[in-house]
């Protein structure tokens, strides 16, 4: 008996499908969560974090010691 044929006589084919199911339900979670249920005043401070002077200080500061 091939490892082929021992694999798919074991039925492991629903553990795939309820991962894909799980991920799917998570990913439509997170881009609900982002798209319809944050403000835009949320979006525009998070964008300009990065760009934030306290942010860049502390960091310049950081890599000098």
């Amino acid at each position: 008996m091939r490892l082929s044929e021992i694999m798919s006589q074991m039925g492991l084919e629903r553990y795939a499908e309820a991962g894909l199911l799980i991920f799917f339900a998570i990913f439509l979670l997170v881009a609900v969560r982002a798209f319809l249920l944050t403000s835009k005043d949320e979006h525009a401070s998070a964008a300009r974090i990065p760009l934030g002077r306290e942010t860049f200080a502390s960091n310049a500061r950081d890599s000098q010691s």
